[in-house]
C-alpha cells in the first residue's frame, strides 16, 4: 500500500462511496469518517490513517475496497478498536471492554485472524 496513491479527500454528502451516493457524513475522529447511503454505508480512512492500519488487517476479506472504505457491518468495528483512543473518549472501561471482546471474538475465534493493536 502506498498512502501517497489514495484518496486524500474527506468524503463529502453526494460523492460516491462503495454502496452508492453518500446522504450523511460524520466526522469521528482526524481521517475517521462515518458514510451513510440510501441503503448502506460505512466509514473512510484518510492515508495517514490507512498507513497505521496494521498488517493483519490486510488478511480480511474485503466488502469494501481497502484501505480506505470499512463496511458498517462488522468491518468498521477493527477501525473503531484501532482508534478506540480518539473515538471513544466518552465511552467507560466496560463499554470498551466489551468491544474489544465482541471484536475478538468475531475476527480471532470466528475468523481465525489475531486481533492486536
Amino acid at each position: 500500500m502506498n498512502p501517497n496513491e489514495l484518496n486524500p479527500n474527506p468524503p463529502r454528502v453526494n460523492d460516491d462511496s462503495p454502496w452508492g451516493p453518500i446522504e450523511y457524513v460524520e466526522r469521528w475522529a482526524d481521517g475517521v469518517y462515518r458514510v451513510q447511503t440510501v441503503s448502506h454505508g460505512g466509514c473512510w480512512i484518510s492515508p495517514a490513517r490507512a498507513a497505521e492500519m496494521p498488517a493483519w488487517t490486510r488478511k480480511i476479506k474485503a466488502y469494501a475496497p481497502k484501505p480506505q472504505w470499512w463496511e458498517e457491518d462488522c468491518e468498521v468495528l477493527i477501525v473503531l478498536h484501532l482508534f478506540a483512543d480518539e473515538m471513544w473518549k466518552t465511552f467507560d472501561e466496560s463499554t470498551r471492554e466489551c468491544w474489544v471482546r465482541l471484536i475478538k471474538s468475531i475476527y480471532n475465534i470466528n475468523l481465525g485472524i489475531e486481533v492486536t493493536k
